[in-house]
C-alpha cells in the first residue's frame, strides 16, 4: 500500500503542475498512470480515499485515467493534460469538446509557460449553460456550513486576499469571486461554492495560505484572514 500511496501523490503532484507541452512531464505522467494500474488496490473508492486523505472524486478520475490505454493517456495529456477535463467530457457534445480544446489551445498559446488549469474555467463555464449538466463533484455535506463560515469573514480580509490573489495568478474567476466578496453585504454564490472552497484548500495545501502563530502589526491583518480561512475549509 506505502508503494501506492507514494506512486499516487507522485501522480497527483504531475497533474497539479500541468505542464502539458512538456514532453518529459507527459512521459512521467504517463508511466505513472501505467503503473498505478498494476497496482491499483481492491477497495470501494471511498475506503481508498480515507488511506489516501484525498477526495473520493479526485480518486475516482486518478482511477479512470489509469484504466486508459497508453496511447489515449498520451493523447489527452498532449491535448490538455487536465485531470478535471476527462471527468466531465461525457456530459459534453463533439462539438462542445471542440469548442472548449480550441479556446483553450489559443489561450495557452499565448502563455509563456502555458499550464492545463484555464481548461477548468472554460468548460465549467460551457456546462452551465448545458442542460443535461451533472454534478461533476459533490460537495461533501458540511460544505453549506463551511460556505457559512467563509461568508462571516470580514470584508478587508477578502480585500486583502484580493489583492493576494492578483499576484499568485491562480485563476482570473477566483480573483473575480474575491473582487465581488470584498463589496458590502455579498455573499459566495451558489454556483462558486464548489469551486471556491476547491481553491482555497488548494491553496492552503500548497502553502499560499499558512497557518500563522504569531504576528507583528504589520502581518495582522494576514494573520486574520489566513487564519480564518483556515479554520473555514479545515474539515471541508
Amino acid at each position: 500500500m506505502k508503494d501506492f500511496i507514494t506512486l499516487y501523490k507522485e501522480t497527483i503532484n504531475l497533474f497539479e503542475e500541468g505542464t502539458f507541452e512538456n514532453e518529459n512531464w507527459r512521459d512521467n505522467l504517463t508511466s505513472n498512470l501505467l503503473m498505478l494500474k498494476q497496482v491499483w488496490p481492491e477497495l470501494e473508492v471511498d475506503d481508498l480515499s480515507e488511506d489516501l486523505n484525498d477526495w473520493a472524486w479526485r480518486v475516482k478520475q486518478i482511477k479512470k485515467w489509469s484504466e486508459l490505454d497508453a496511447r489515449t493517456i498520451e493523447e489527452e495529456l498532449y491535448n490538455h493534460g487536465s485531470m478535471f477535463f476527462l471527468g466531465v467530457k461525457d456530459n459534453l457534445t463533439e462539438e462542445e469538446e471542440e469548442a472548449i480544446l480550441k479556446n483553450f489551445w489559443e489561450l495557452t498559446s499565448k502563455a509563456k509557460n502555458p499550464k492545463s488549469f484555464p481548461i477548468f474555467t472554460l468548460t465549467t463555464g460551457k456546462l452551465k449553460n448545458v442542460n443535461k449538466i451533472t454534478k461533476v463533484k459533490k460537495l461533501k455535506p458540511e460544505s453549506e456550513l463551511v460556505i457559512d463560515k467563509l461568508n462571516k469573514i470580514k470584508k478587508h480580509h477578502w480585500d486583502l486576499m484580493f489583492e493576494y490573489s492578483k499576484e499568485w495568478e491562480i485563476d482570473d474567476r477566483f480573483t473575480e469571486i474575491l473582487k465581488n466578496l470584498v463589496r458590502p453585504k455579498s455573499t459566495i454564490k451558489a454556483k462558486d461554492s464548489e469551486y471556491f472552497v476547491d481553491i482555497l484548500k488548494y491553496l492552503i495545501e500548497k502553502n499560499y495560505i499558512f497557518k500563522i502563530e504569531e504576528a507583528d502589526k504589520t502581518m495582522l491583518n494576514q494573520k486574520l484572514t489566513f487564519n480564518s480561512i483556515i479554520s473555514a475549509v479545515e474539515n471541508a
